[in-house]
């Protein structure tokens, strides 16, 4: 029911297979540039171990920081604009809508290599439950951390992407997925990211793998597709979703109050 922060497995390319045009950004969902924190959580301070050492621009999977889910600044890494394992948007991705079921995702604009970040998942912080039976089930834009709570009483947190976040709460699953989350820290800042698991050509689009707990039925074609055998199937909570579901009049309400208490703008 929660996305998790997990790798997915290596490919070669990744190619289009849908066409996507432009996409206006979702009035109800304001943007997010850093993640919100308005309970001021506090996670552990992690320490980097100096100079990261690596002969040529750092990479996400060779990285000695990289490797202790810690990512490069200006004090422990030369290579700057170069490294690959810092915190970062890129400008070759975009928000668009596939042209015939409008539904929302995240395309590459230019060709991407593999191993690039591209982008963090932002959102709101909040506290969650430990145990995974007592988190109460939504839509899909609850992402849990590893991290917990510094302090005598350890707390899990998410990031809460439903009402305020940024381009990498559109990227859909895929049981091929070309990209992961990845979760990685430096200080008191504890930030997940997407990363690139294969070359994207222009056109094709990033997807992440959201876990075994799916609260839809997959259709994302793939040979591998865990529900290739239910495609017939509704969603198992399609049923009382306006129970569930805060109405977009609420909403929009919560986040015109949220950018004028917290000045988030796009």
């Amino acid at each position: 029911m929660f996305k998790q922060v997990v790798r997915a497995s290596t490919a070669s390319t990744s190619t289009p297979k849908a066409v996507f045009s432009p996409a206006q950004w979702p009035a109800q969902v304001a943007y997010l540039h850093e993640n919100y924190n308005p309970k001021s959580i506090k996670l552990p301070y992690v320490y980097d171990f100096g100079d990261c050492g690596c002969g040529d621009p750092c990479k996400i999977d060779s990285c000695r920081n990289a490797r202790m889910n810690i990512f490069c600044t200006d004090k422990c890494c030369c290579w700057e604009e170069l490294c690959a394992n810092r915190p970062r948007e890129s400008d070759k991705v975009e928000v668009m809508q596939h042209a015939n079921t409008m539904q929302y995702a995240l395309v590459a604009t230019s060709p991407i290599k593999a191993g690039h970040v591209i982008g963090e998942y932002l959102g709101q912080l909040r506290y969650m439950s430990k145990e995974h039976s007592r988190r109460s089930r939504n839509q899909g834009y609850m992402l849990s951390m590893r991290a917990r709570t510094d302090g005598i009483r350890e707390l899990a947190v998410g990031i809460d992407a439903q009402y305020l976040g940024g381009r990498m709460r559109f990227a859909n699953h895929s049981c091929s997925a070309n990209a992961y989350f990845f979760e990685f820290a430096n200080g008191r800042r504890h930030t997940v990211v997407v990363v690139t698991t294969q070359d994207i050509v222009a056109g094709g689009e990033i997807t992440v793998n959201y876990g075994r707990d799916l609260w839809f039925v997959c259709r994302c074609e793939e040979e591998n597709c865990v529900h290739r055998d239910i495609q017939d199937h509704e969603d198992p909570y399609a049923v009382g979703e306006k129970a569930c579901w805060v109405s977009s009049r609420r909403a929009l309400r919560h986040v015109a109050c949220m950018s004028r208490c917290c000045n988030l703008t796009k």
